[in-house]
């Protein structure tokens, strides 16, 4: 599973799980509350 979610070799499979858990709670907020912060977080 995680061949297929590293493009970047530089990024760990956390930093990624990090950004795409914070993805799916934006898509699934009908206030859209959930932002990524400047350090990419959410």
């Amino acid at each position: 599973m995680k061949r297929f979610l590293i493009t970047d070799p530089n990024e760990t499979y956390e930093k990624i799980r990090e950004k795409r858990i914070g993805e799916l709670y934006r898509l699934l907020t009908v206030d859209k509350k959930f932002f990524r912060n400047e350090d990419g977080t959410w």
